[in-house]
């Protein structure tokens, strides 16, 4: 019988029996965790809508081009390094325009290959981090559930399958509501992911970032101790000093002289550009922003 109101047992007055709630956890549990393809999926969806804003052609105005990305190759090792280290955070900090949000798309899509991987533009969490997460988990499994089930869910899902969930979120110091309570959201996400397959990974311009990582100028946070690389001035300090935010996560600088070479002929051959990069405009394209903008304004 289809519907079980019409059945005779309801007709006499007994009640309609149901799945216990504990049940339907383990069988939600189950049916993720022995087929973590729909986990991969559901991360993979959110990735490429996160991303649409972002991702593009030369063309159409977008901040990150595929094709004339740049890897740098002493953050991603760096980075990688991270992924095998016991701290749960990894921060990208750096002046406006130097390519944070271009590391932050191209490492999400490399590792979206082999891991679980989640993206976050902080412009776009008008209601927080983990209001958003927990949104787009139950807009997908049509579950209404807590963030602490979400994550204890997430996490089992991810270490039985020795993978890690990779949270990213680019641009901290855009966040459309109140910072303090964006910065007492993060301190307390990354107390919970410690001893978890669940590991954060965050970009901020550097002109805000010691308001993440240092508590009313006088102490690195929870935060600042929870980001790789370790480093003895945060997170074993021998002496007493002022907090320094340059401690703390790794910056990102200019092109070398090295890289700047590497780059330059992808963006020749997407711009169109002719002739060589010499002078004054190649000392100031050291800088990616001004690179972009000078391979622009001289397209074809």
């Amino acid at each position: 019988m289809e519907n079980p109101v019409e059945s005779p047992w309801h007709a006499s007055g007994q009640p309609t029996p149901s799945i216990h709630e504990d049940l339907r956890f383990r069988a939600a549990q189950i049916l993720i965790g022995v087929n973590p393809q729909t986990l991969k999926a559901f991360c993979q969806e959110q990735l490429a809508q996160a991303l649409e804003d972002l991702k593009g052609t030369p063309y159409e105005g977008k901040i990150y081009v595929p094709d004339v990305y740049l890897p740098r190759q002493e953050i991603v090792h760096i980075f990688n390094a991270w992924l095998s280290s016991d701290l749960p955070c990894f921060a990208v900090v750096g002046e406006s325009g130097i390519g944070k949000t271009n590391f932050m798309c191209a490492t999400a899509e490399n590792l979206s290959e082999d891991s679980f991987v989640l993206f976050y533009p902080a412009v776009r969490l008008a209601q927080g981090l983990l209001a958003a997460i927990r949104n787009d988990f139950v807009w997908e499994f049509h579950r209404d559930r807590e963030l602490a089930y979400i994550v204890e869910r997430f996490d089992e899902i991810t270490s039985k399958h020795g993978q890690k969930l990779i949270i990213l979120v680019d641009g901290l110091d855009e966040f459309p509501g109140n910072q303090e309570g964006f910065k007492a959201e993060l301190l307390d996400f990354v107390r919970r992911l410690r001893g978890r397959s669940i590991r954060l990974c965050v970009s901020c311009k550097s002109f805000d970032w010691g308001d993440f990582v240092i508590d009313k100028s006088q102490t690195y946070n929870r935060l600042a101790k929870s980001i790789y690389p370790p480093r003895d001035s945060v997170h074993n300090p021998s002496a007493i000093r002022s907090p320094d935010p340059k401690q703390v996560g790794v910056w990102l600088l200019e092109f070398t002289d090295d890289e700047l070479d590497a780059v330059f002929p992808k963006y020749k051959e997407e711009f169109s550009l002719q002739g060589k990069l010499c002078g004054a405009s190649r000392a100031e394209c050291h800088t990616p922003l001004m690179l972009r903008l000078v391979a622009e304004v001289y397209s074809g």
